[in-house]
């Protein structure tokens, strides 16, 4: 099979407009169209998840972030997207492993520094939890969400001093 780029990118661009559209099952009929004429193109992989995720098929949407990943391990919103699928499945340790492997490449990624806290607080990790959201006002003093999160984490560690 011969690769035509330009057919490719009109699959890709036709599973965008989807997208924007919210008409999730044909975006992800277009861009496994993209996919089958090359495998290799990151995007495509991860606006591919996008779309699976808006269909709650999480699996689907997590194995095309790796799929993204391994191509090109720099595509940061890949390893945001993981972590915020594995919370919404409420798995908490695997979301603060996605969301890690974004902040060794951005440490001062906003919304992964207050996610990491969150999911270290569904954990009933409180002290790491406190540290997260302590790097998150760092970033943005003025983070609303976080200063509450952080005076609730704190509260929570006075009720249990161990904890």
């Amino acid at each position: 099979l011969q690769r035509q780029p330009e057919v490719e990118q009109a699959h890709f661009r036709l599973g965008q407009l989807y997208l924007n559209e919210k008409k999730y099952n044909e975006a992800v009929n277009s861009f496994r169209k993209a996919l089958s004429l090359n495998s290799r193109f990151a995007d495509s992989h991860y606006y591919l998840g996008l779309a699976y995720g808006e269909l709650k098929q999480y699996d689907k949407a997590i194995n095309e972030f790796s799929a993204t990943l391994q191509i090109e391990p720099n595509y940061l919103e890949a390893y945001y997207n993981m972590g915020n699928l594995y919370t919404r499945q409420k798995k908490y340790s695997k979301a603060v492993e996605a969301y890690g492997r974004l902040l060794e490449k951005k440490p001062d990624h906003l919304m992964a520094l207050y996610l990491t806290g969150d999911a270290y607080y569904a954990l009933g990790r409180y002290k790491d939890a406190e540290r997260m959201f302590k790097k998150t006002l760092e970033v943005n003093f003025g983070f609303t969400a976080a200063q509450m999160a952080l005076k609730k984490v704190q509260q929570k560690l006075k009720e249990q001093p161990g904890a």
